[in-house]
């Protein structure tokens, strides 16, 4: 399994202003590409600590290629999201509609804590979220070697079909868009093209793998 960052500059933007440009090997059919989200501040309701929101982050890369083609692992999940969101979208000439479709999943690409020269610093960026996402495929591998079963294998059949079967596998990210010529795409419900399925959801995907 290969994992990769979809990329920093939201859609894309040709030089002409027309059209959107995607990115290799994120728009690859045999790449798992991780878009990235951000959270909102921590909220307080009854007197208990509310999780952080999910956000599209703006510089989160995705779209269609206009190389290769749309895998069918995707196809049922993809045409959905063309379907529902509609007038939302941006102009269709921007974008191939038939292509491979990324990214797949998505994690954190804003403040994320690293050690730098003996301290805390905050880093962004997409290529954060795409080593978090492959530790947590990692630690589904583990799982499912420790239960005498094979490892995963290339991830992108799993994470589509779990989207269609088990939603809550993933943290649905519907707020929030990516950059583009003039507008990027939008987050929604199931997967979109800024966030993919969604951010993972661990104690419920290491329940699902475990069961084939």
């Amino acid at each position: 399994m290969f994992f990769f960052a979809s990329g920093d500059d939201g859609a894309g933007c040709n030089n002409e202003g027309n059209g959107f440009e995607p990115n290799f090997p994120a728009e690859s059919p045999w790449i798992t590409a991780v878009g990235g989200v951000y959270t909102n501040d921590f909220k307080i309701h009854n007197n208990k600590r509310q999780s952080n929101q999910f956000i599209a982050d703006e510089i989160s890369s995705g779209g269609f290629s206009d190389y290769f083609a749309m895998p069918s692992y995707q196809t049922a999940a993809v045409t959905n999201y063309l379907r529902t969101q509609g007038g939302n979208l941006p102009p269709s000439s921007y974008y191939n509609s038939t292509g491979r479709a990324y990214p797949d999943i998505a994690s954190f690409s804003e403040d994320v804590n690293i050690v730098l020269d003996g301290e805390w610093t905050g880093v962004g960026g997409t290529s954060c979220a795409a080593p978090v996402v492959a530790g947590v495929f990692a630690l589904l591998n583990d799982a499912r070697m420790q239960k005498g079963k094979s490892t995963i294998g290339f991830a992108n059949p799993l994470i589509y079909n779990l989207l269609a079967n088990h939603p809550d596998a993933y943290f649905d990210v519907t707020t929030g868009s990516n950059e583009g010529c003039d507008e990027g795409f939008p987050a929604a419900p199931g997967w979109d093209a800024v966030t993919g399925s969604g951010c993972p959801n661990f104690g419920n995907l290491v329940q699902y793998v475990l069961q084939f």
